[in-house]
């Protein structure tokens, strides 16, 4: 890794150098890094900083008290649905990282989506189980129509829960790299564990860190995601991802008439959610702009309309992304158009930018919208 110096246009090398000799801890530093600040895994095996929701630390999967026995180190929901459990290393990952990790998820596939909601109570010290229920709703979901729909936000498979693992370490034993290898790949992708690389550098007194997903590799992503939404179920590991999934990007055929794009907008807006209004102001700057606007100009308008921050302007934008792709919501992808960043493929952690109303010579989907919305009293608070 380089610093850029400007001035002298000149690229400065950063020193190499491991979390053991800046006295960087496992347990107390990097593990409180990345349950403060989950984007670091999410953007690189996302592609989306808002992907993880950190559910439980340390968490003892026999009971005892936590730092002894079956002790996971983060437990994590993601965007698809999935269980995450992250296990950490501080600098090399050692030669059983792997087992441990399939040790953990075994245990919490078993675990009902109820205790999941448990663990987020208690994570987060959340007023009630119902407030960890929808937390969970709406980071899966973006926009829910309450707790009812809480137990169909996971992805199953059998009587168990989806789990997927993320092992992270500075550096990977060959052994366990050849073993995540294998079991991606005799599973038919079914086990789904990833490496991610955490390296700590120098600069003088500053330090650095840069995340790298290492397997898969990401430019074999695409090849492997293809791969997943093809298999069908032909044993107890594999099973049909795309029949699975809670996503898309397909259009409903046919093609929904006016009236009954009309319903769709009424019973979304009719839903109690404090995600409703944000949806409505996203829609209305939609309808106001005849161009299409980024996801930078989408955050700022939005910020503005609801005055918030950007920061939070980007976290409301990311979860009407994320309900835009969801199944349920083909009516929205019928009437709104979009772009992936960096031109990559469609996916529900893809980041959306270039947002547009659709043009249709049969249908003036920018008057539905905007119809519905004046009929409903768009509302724009927080």
């Amino acid at each position: 890794m380089f610093r850029i110096d400007t001035a002298n246009k000149k690229l400065i090398k950063l020193e190499d150098t491991t979390f053991a000799d800046i006295n960087i801890k496992e347990r107390y530093d990097i593990q409180e890094w990345i349950a403060s600040n989950p984007e670091v895994l999410g953007q690189v095996i996302y592609n989306n900083e808002d992907s993880l929701l950190i559910i439980a630390k340390e968490h003892a999967f026999d009971g005892k008290v936590a730092g002894r026995g079956i002790r996971s180190d983060l437990i994590a929901m993601d965007k698809d649905g999935k269980v995450v459990i992250i296990e950490l290393k501080r600098d090399n990952s050692g030669c059983d990282v792997d087992w441990q990790a399939i040790k953990y998820a075994a245990r919490i596939s078993k675990y009902s989506t109820e205790r999941i909601a448990e663990l987020l109570l208690d994570y987060e010290k959340i007023n009630s189980i119902d407030d960890a229920k929808q937390k969970i709703i709406e980071h899966v979901s973006g926009i829910s129509s309450g707790n009812n729909n809480f137990d169909e936000v996971f992805q199953k498979i059998g009587d168990g829960l989806c789990v997927r693992i993320i092992l992270v370490a500075k550096d990977f034993n060959p052994d366990v790299c050849a073993a995540v290898l294998w079991m991606r790949e005799t599973s038919n992708y079914a086990i789904d564990i990833s490496c991610v690389k955490l390296k700590p550098f120098k600069d003088g007194d500053s330090l650095f860190l840069d995340s790298e997903l290492i397997i898969p590799l990401p430019e074999t992503r695409s090849y492997t995601d293809h791969r997943n939404k093809n298999y069908t179920k032909t044993d107890k590991l594999t099973y049909d991802y795309n029949s699975q999934s809670r996503y898309s990007d397909d259009l409903p055929v046919p093609p929904l008439s006016k009236e009954q794009l009309e319903i769709k907008l009424r019973e979304t807006f009719s839903i109690n959610s404090d995600q409703i209004p944000r949806l409505k102001a996203f829609l209305r700057i939609l309808c106001d702009r005849s161009e299409p606007i980024t996801q930078d100009e989408m955050k700022r308008e939005l910020a503005e309309m609801l005055n918030i921050s950007e920061g939070r302007a980007g976290t409301y934008l990311s979860n009407i992304s994320t309900f835009i792709t969801s199944k349920k919501s083909g009516f929205l992808r019928q009437m709104i158009e979009y772009g992936i960043v960096g031109g990559g493929e469609p996916s529900p952690g893809a980041k959306k930018t270039d947002y547009k109303i659709r043009t249709d010579e049969n249908k003036d989907y920018r008057t539905i919208i905007k119809n519905v919305l004046d009929e409903t009293k768009c509302t724009t608070h927080q």
